[in-house]
């Protein structure tokens, strides 16, 4: 169903749910801080099925890149859920809000994802027809903040300083 009515319609081509521990080749090792100890270690063949809904789902940066309008302006909703899904509430995160499965930080709209080793950021900014897609290799912290976070508002502050990207809604620890 997942394919039918999102994959298809979005026209995602090599987007998909994993069901074990499918990572399709090539793509970068990725480093965590989730560990017992607390030490950084590789967790390329981690399986991410678990995290099913919660970020499993397995993209290139071509189909993030469509996937983040498609997300932001409702592309594939009628208006009226649309409207219910921009009907966002604070976060405690300064100028992050997040409605139905949809974030909004200071204009820009979209998701943020993570799994043990890696992070994206998939927005859009309507307002600036812009799109800003960020795909890291690590969820290490850092100064408590996740990293992804971290490049999404160092980019923001220079592409857009009056829509700066404020923080996700993925707190850890």
């Amino acid at each position: 169903m997942l394919h039918e009515r999102v994959i298809r319609p979005a026209g995602l081509r090599h987007s998909f749910l994993p069901k074990g521990a499918e990572f399709p080749e090539p793509h970068p090792r990725g480093y965590t801080d989730q560990t017992l100890g607390g030490a950084v270690a590789d967790a390329t063949d981690w399986n991410p099925s678990w995290a099913w809904a919660a970020g499993a789902m397995i993209s290139d940066l071509d189909d993030l890149n469509r996937w983040a309008k498609v997300l932001a302006t409702g592309e594939l909703l009628s208006p009226a859920t649309q409207a219910q899904r921009l009907k966002t509430l604070p976060t405690g995160f300064p100028g992050t809000s997040y409605g139905l499965g949809i974030l909004d930080t200071n204009g820009w709209i979209g998701h943020n994802g993570s799994l043990p080793g890696y992070e994206t950021v998939t927005v859009h900014l309507p307002s600036r027809k812009a799109t800003l897609v960020l795909m890291l290799n690590t969820d290490a912290l850092s100064g408590g903040q996740e990293p992804s976070t971290l490049v999404a508002r160092a980019v923001t502050e220079v592409i857009t300083p009056k829509n700066v990207y404020a923080g996700s809604v993925t707190p850890r620890r």
